[in-house]
Formats: structure tokens, sequence, C-alpha cells
């Protein structure tokens, strides 16, 4: 029996609808307002040819994404959300100082922050140049009165990345040339991770978790990290480093009221 016109189309928004809460994740993040020097931002672009190799659905669930009922299953639809929310690259420095062209409808309206923080094997160990060398902050995320940071590791290389800092020079994402300089994350370690931030979560210690991989045809990976709060010490010690008293007491403002 075929159904109308009218229950297919209400069928089919009832199934968009499961996932709408995904369109809140585009970079917004109140830590850009509280540290204004805490971070670079950067435009991004969609990283196509990705695949879903793993989905955390009850770390999903547990933060409101998808309804605590209901089939849990990766199907067509939910994996295209997650790749339209997450498989995305910076459009960093290199591409911009070598006039590198992006097709529009590949650039998204939203700007992302790599954030800054104090590594002790960069030149002059102030955190100068240091942070973030090849993550996005995705944003966060509000639901059931708990916000959660989102983070993912592989998303392209920033000027925060050591081997920026030691050879003084931007590098093209996907460079091989240089140790932390290619910007790409790698399938098993994200696999690795996922396995034991969750045997961490599943022992009751606190740590970050892995909600999903994305893996691409090369064996890279972009692998998406979520917590109730993503900052480190390090987010602090770089400003204690160069006396920016203001600025640490924007961040340590921050993470009390968030805590």
């Amino acid at each position: 029996m075929r159904k109308n016109n009218r229950e297919s189309e209400g069928v089919k928004s009832r199934s968009l609808l499961k996932y709408h809460l995904f369109d809140r994740i585009c970079g917004s993040h109140p830590f850009k307002l509280a540290v204004p020097n805490g971070f670079v931002e950067y435009s991004v672009k969609t990283r196509h040819d990705g695949e879903v190799f793993y989905f955390n659905f009850e770390l999903a669930q547990e933060m409101g994404l998808l309804p605590e009922s209901g089939r849990l299953s990766l199907n067509k639809k939910l994996s295209q959300k997650l790749l339209d929310t997450f498989s995305i690259e910076m459009i960093n420095e290199f591409e911009l100082e070598n006039g590198m062209q992006v097709p529009v409808t590949d650039i998204r309206a939203e700007k992302y922050m790599a954030t800054r923080y104090l590594q002790l094997q960069h030149p002059g160990r102030s955190g100068l140049t240091s942070g973030d060398g090849r993550s996005l902050w995705h944003g966060c995320f509000t639901a059931k009165g708990v916000t959660w940071d989102i983070s993912s590791c592989g998303t392209g290389v920033t000027c925060l990345s050591s081997a920026a800092a030691h050879e003084g020079r931007n590098f093209k994402t996907g460079d091989k040339n240089a140790s932390y300089g290619s910007g790409r994350g790698d399938l098993l370690d994200g696999v690795g991770a996922a396995l034991m931030s969750d045997i961490f979560h599943r022992s009751q210690l606190a740590t970050e978790r892995t909600l999903l991989l994305i893996e691409y045809p090369d064996g890279t990976s972009v692998n998406v990290r979520v917590a109730k709060n993503l900052l480190r010490p390090a987010h602090f010690f770089h400003h204690l480093k160069q006396g920016q008293y203001e600025r640490l007491k924007g961040a340590v403002d921050y993470y009390t009221r968030g805590v």
C-alpha cells in the first residue's frame, strides 16, 4: 500500500528533526569572549571523502545530542549529519600566503578557534608560539543543564604547531617533511584514545572522551573529543609566564564560572 505524500513528508521531517541539535555545534564558544588573546581563529572548509568509523551513541545520548530512547543505528542520515558537522579542515596561513583556491560552497560561515597554551618544547618556553597545533574547537553544546566542550584532532596544521615554531614558517596541511607539521590525525591513535577514554570513564575516572572518529582514504582521521571542560593547566600557565595577569584572570574567571 502506497503512503500519501503528506505522510511521507512527515516521516522525513521527523527523521531530520532527530538530528537537528548537531546544527548548534558550529564554532561558537564563550572562551573567545572571556580570553580574547587566548586563541587563533580560522575559517574552515568541508573535508570530503570521509566516512564515520566510530560513533559513541551512549555519549551522544548523555550529552543530549540524541534522544535517550529509540533505536540506535548509524544510518545514512545520521552519518551524513556527523560528516556535515565534524568533517572540516582549517584554511591555514600556508593556503592564504600561496593563494590556494577553495570552492566557495566548501567554506563554512563560522570561524573556529585553535587555543593557545604553554608547551615547553617550543622556543622561548613562554607560550607565544604554542597551542593547538593540529586541532580546532568545534565549540560547545549545552543540554540538560550541562555544557560540553568539543574539539577535534586532525583538522589541519596551525601556526601554533611546534614545526612552525622551530622552522619559522607556515606548513601546508598534509606535509610529512617535518615532525608535527602535517596537521593530520592518525586513525589507530584515535581508536586507542577512544578505547582508553571509555575504560577510564567506566572506571569512574574523569577524562575527555571520544565522540566519533572520521576515517579518510589515506588512513588519516579526524578524532572528535568532548569533556565538560577541555581546558588544561597549560591554558593558564602561558599567561602567567608572559606576565599577562589580566588575561590570566579572564581564563580563571571563565573556568570557575563553568565548574
